[in-house]
């Protein structure tokens, strides 16, 4: 329920002014924005999920046969003859955004104050565990855990000056979690040797928590006749998000060592969600007249639960050459998504397509080079939310995989166990937009201050990225 209080002290009624509620409808305004979407990049696939694809860039759709068949093309188990295990992680993350003007002040004499947003963020974290094992008759089963995203972002920035005869210090935090999971069982089957088909169904789990603290201060005037204007923003909000989607695929070898695969990623949809947030609110001005406003207003309405899908199907189509004598392979693909806007949500996504190649090559006995390059770019069609982002990376990527097999003794039921690992690198350029916060002080002389959210273009990311994988085949 909202819950809006009103003070009285001093024997002064502290009343609701102008100025107060033009400010928080603008503060409701960006507060919503903020609880609409994930306040970071609506890029889909940040991180390599199998070691075949942190060496080639996710080229895999059309030759990928490791545990990471699950989740980029599960028709790539019908291939595999011996139980796998994997465990992937981003050994090592760091995002460095940089965005010029991300917070502005607008002066009563017409100037600017600008400031830089510069943020450098590390982050660890597994980032797939999936097991395959066939059971016969072409057939191979698989099971994982995948995460396809997250994110953490703290951003600050301030301004503090003196212009058109106010001074002034404004100031905002906002610190943020994104977490995307999926979990599922998959069937990969080769009816043929030339011939794969399988599918996986995902359970999916998102989380998201976003805080916002925004205070601005002006005081205008001389000494003797001075007008003080603050306001204080207080914004948290939690989601949770429990849904799911499935993949179907196929691979096939129409001409000698040249292989074909395609996937379809269903709409990913939410079954259920429970969101919480809040809103605080307060402002004052002490006028020399002793015309003051005080307020304090506190919301924490529920918003509607979100229903439905929320991202859009997508088509992968690849092709790859397998290189004579099991020396590797090449391999290109892109996939496409068409746009997304269901009616009564504030979803809002544009069509997008995004290329990947690379090659995975046998350069000794037991060791395989790796490279590739990729895009990701974001489904976002505007920012509207501070520090949104609508950033469109293209990288590279390159590693090693190394095999140390065991013999086993006469006894087990297969001849040898080989432990695999992987050690790869990946570094990602990004360019977009992102979104700005605007403190408006130019009639701060009067008592009124206030902010709204703007747009800054040509910002520039860096991502730089280590990858660990290690895997057990018997």
């Amino acid at each position: 329920m909202a819950r809006k209080r009103e003070s009285q002290a001093g024997g002064r009624l502290r009343r609701r002014g102008r100025t107060c509620l033009s400010g928080l409808v603008v503060a409701c305004a960006a507060a919503a924005g903020l609880s609409a979407r994930p306040a970071a990049a609506g890029n889909r696939e940040t991180n390599p999920l199998s070691n075949e694809a942190a060496l080639t860039g996710g080229a895999v759709t059309a030759l990928g046969r490791d545990t990471g068949a699950i989740y980029y093309n599960p028709a790539g188990l019908g291939a595999v003859r011996r139980t796998q295990f994997n465990l992937s992680t981003q050994a090592a993350q760091f995002r460095a955004r940089i965005v010029p003007y991300a917070a502005v002040a607008d002066l009563p004499n017409g100037r600017r104050d600008a400031a830089t947003l510069s943020s450098l963020q590390g982050l660890v974290m597994p980032s797939s565990l999936a097991v395959t094992r066939h059971i016969g008759r072409g057939v191979t089963l698989g099971l994982g855990y995948f995460a396809p995203d997250y994110d953490y972002y703290d951003y600050s920035a301030s301004l503090q000056g003196a212009g058109g005869g106010t001074e002034y210090d404004a100031r905002i935090q906002v610190d943020g979690w994104v977490y995307r999971y999926h979990a599922g069982a998959a069937v990969g089957w080769q009816p043929h040797p030339r011939f794969r088909i399988g599918a996986t169904l995902f359970g999916t789990y998102g989380w998201q928590r976003e805080e916002m603290r925004m205070w601005i201060d002006a005081a205008s005037g001389t000494a003797d006749a001075r007008t003080d204007a603050t306001r204080t923003v207080d914004f948290d909000n939690k989601r949770s998000i429990f849904g799911g989607e499935a993949v179907v695929g196929l691979q096939w070898e129409f001409a000698k060592n040249v292989h074909l695969g395609l996937t379809f990623r269903t709409p990913r949809f939410v079954a259920f969600e429970i969101h919480r947030s809040y809103l605080l609110n307060s402002s004052n001005v002490d006028r020399p007249d002793g015309d003051d406003e005080y307020k304090f207003e506190f919301d924490d309405s529920p918003s509607p639960s979100r229903r439905g899908r929320v991202a859009p199907m997508r088509l992968t189509m690849g092709v790859a050459y397998a290189l004579p004598k099991r020396r590797g392979w090449v391999s290109g693909e892109m996939d496409f998504s068409p746009g997304l806007r269901p009616k009564g949500s504030d979803i809002n996504i544009r069509p997008i397509w995004n290329v990947r190649a690379g090659a995975r090559l046998r350069t000794a006995e037991r060791l395989y080079f790796g490279i590739g390059v990729f895009s990701d770019r974001d489904d976002q069609v505007h920012t509207s939310a501070f520090p949104q982002f609508r950033i469109n990376y293209y990288g590279v990527t390159t590693g090693v995989e190394f095999f140390s097999p065991v013999r086993l003794g006469k006894g087990e039921r297969a001849r040898s166990i080989v432990f695999s690992t992987c050690i790869a690198v990946r570094y990602s350029y990004g360019r977009g937009s992102a979104a700005q916060i605007i403190f408006d002080l130019r009639d701060a002389p009067s008592g009124r201050v206030g902010y709204d959210i703007g747009t800054v273009d040509r910002v520039a990311f860096h991502l730089f990225a280590g990858h660990l994988g290690m895997g057990t085949y018997f």
